[in-house]
């Protein structure tokens, strides 16, 4: 049974799922059958649609300009041949913290790489990550007081059931006392707009302080971020972690095959539902949007991915099939590949020793022969990390933004079936649409806002 098509004006998306994943590239309840669904029997995996056996990344298949220009640049860093996961909203929020304090051509540079066409615009995209953040937790203590209520009035057993949804998106900022990382009043003032707390530590302290403080806002799924930070003035630091259920559940059908990028065929524990689901398909593509709570949503791509965003506009709501595998993604990019990131974007100065302009994020030193110490951004590093399961998605991701001195001498009908035993790609996002007229959702954005996008190659 079709519907009419729901057009993605999806708010932000859940953020930034998390840093980047990447083997290759850079160093609640368990599921009942229900009414309405059908468990389909084991075998049938790829007896039907035979979609292209690999997945491509293609042009425009971001969610905006900066989402498409990051997974391109990834796939020409040769991600695209392995599996991986990037959170650009992540990686935004961070660049953000930079763009705070940068000051003349450095910081219009570093706008323009963002997508933004000045501070004003970046504050109100944030606002609205924030207002999306701040809705989601709302929804989710409603949620658990009504599951509580349930459970002293009538049903004991629901307690605690489904009551672990979270969705935050959290920054900090990190000085180094050795090394004249001392963070101007004004520069911490303004980026409590972005709620970052600032701490100053010794150059011994700094490491571990950072990934402490990412251990324990991403609910340890990222325990370490960064090996040495003890050389840099700063860190700036964003951290995301979401974990949310489904909002139908699945059914766990056991081991299959699943076909690797490479042909090769390995057992994965797969995992279906039957239901009415936003579907789409042509000559190249074929795509199935799963709904998750807190007004999240994944959408499951075989083949190309290219206009993503025109394909999920045109998708409609079919009774479709939905096999797809239980798996963990794990990736982090370390190896310069957001730095070069920023420079395809046009944001060389922001990375240039000697020529960025940080001046309005640190305090003003000078050497005593009376140079003056200037600043820029030495490293930018991501990790990220999903599961998927038949309960849901857990994910977390972080980015970490290292802030180096210059010119100093340092010291020391029938349904449709979706079967993903292939390669497939995957888009999380926050769906907002059709709500802004109400309060709060009114404050959420209404350009969608990626937070995670990955590829599963097997």
């Amino acid at each position: 049974m079709k519907r009419r098509t729901e057009k993605i004006m999806a708010a932000l998306l859940a953020a930034a799922l998390l840093t980047t994943l990447l083997a290759g590239c850079g160093n609640a309840g368990r599921a009942m059958a229900g009414e309405g669904h059908v468990k389909p029997q084991k075998g049938f995996l790829a007896a039907f649609f035979e979609p292209a056996r690999k997945t491509s990344i293609g042009k425009d298949s971001g969610f905006t300009a900066f989402d498409t220009a990051l997974i391109e640049h990834l796939a020409a860093e040769g991600c695209g041949e392995e599996s991986f996961l990037v959170s650009p909203l992540s990686l935004r929020a961070a660049l953000a913290l930079a763009a705070l304090g940068a000051e003349g051509e450095t910081k219009e540079e570093l706008l323009q790489a963002m997508g933004f066409a000045d501070e004003e615009e970046m504050l109100d995209w944030y606002a609205a990550v924030l207002a999306s953040t701040d809705i989601f937790e709302e929804e989710a203590r409603k949620h658990r007081e009504w599951i509580d209520s349930l459970a002293e009035s009538l049903f004991s057993e629901v307690r605690g059931t489904d009551t672990e949804r979270a969705y935050r998106v959290v920054n900090s900022l990190w000085g180094n006392e050795q090394y004249f990382g001392e963070f101007r009043d004004d520069y911490v003032q303004r980026a409590a707009a972005l709620r970052a707390a600032a701490s100053r530590v010794p150059a011994a302290e700094i490491t571990d302080a950072v990934n402490d403080w990412v251990n324990e806002q991403t609910q340890g799924m990222i325990p370490q971020v960064v090996k040495d930070l003890s050389k840099a003035s700063g860190a700036l630091v964003n951290a995301l972690y979401l974990r949310t259920a489904w909002e139908d559940e699945f059914y766990v059908l056991g081991e299959d095959v699943f076909i690797t990028a490479r042909d090769e065929k390995t057992t994965m524990e797969f995992m279906a539902r039957h239901d009415d689901l936003l579907y789409y398909e042509d000559g190249k593509t074929q795509l199935v949007v799963l709904p998750l709570r807190g007004n999240m949503k994944i959408a499951f791509v075989l083949g190309s991915t290219e206009d993503i965003r025109g394909k999920l506009d045109k998708a409609e709501y079919e009774d479709v099939v939905v096999t797809i595998p239980k798996f963990e993604l794990e990736t982090e990019l370390t190896d310069r590949e957001l730095v070069r990131f920023l420079e395809a974007q046009g944001a060389v100065l922001p990375v240039s020793e000697g020529e960025a302009d940080f001046s309005a994020m640190f305090e003003e030193q000078v050497l005593p022969d009376g140079t003056p110490v200037t600043w820029y951004i030495g490293d930018i590093l991501q990790k990220s990390k999903l599961k998927l399961d038949e309960d849901g998605i857990e994910a977390a991701a972080a980015t970490v933004v290292e802030m180096y001195p210059s010119a100093v001498a340092m010291p020391g009908d029938p349904p449709k079936i979706f079967t993903a035993d292939r390669p497939f790609a995957f888009y999380l996002y926050s769906d907002y649409s059709g709500l802004h007229d109400f309060p709060p959702y009114d404050a959420c954005g209404e350009e969608p806002e990626l937070l995670f996008f990955g590829q599963y190659l097997g």
